[in-house]
């Protein structure tokens, strides 16, 4: 049996590909599989509303008491 890849990746965000770009500079066989035309993953921008690259990726903010101590 061939093996045609050492690790298979699937989806295109940006740490996903930070991650296949380190495995393959370390000689390791990759494959990053995504569904859109793009890369990127969620993370993408697009013309929208009159306005080039808008960001459209989906943000979630959730409440950290111990993030916002951190910041002061």
């Amino acid at each position: 049996m061939t093996t045609l890849f050492d690790k298979i990746i699937v989806g295109s965000s940006p740490l996903s590909l930070v991650y296949a770009s380190l495995m393959a500079g370390k000689g390791e066989r990759v494959c990053v599989v995504e569904k859109c035309k793009t890369l990127g993953g969620a993370w993408a921008v697009e013309d929208a509303l009159g306005y080039c690259d808008v960001e459209t990726s989906p943000h979630v903010f959730i409440p950290n008491e111990e993030a916002f101590v951190f910041l002061e």
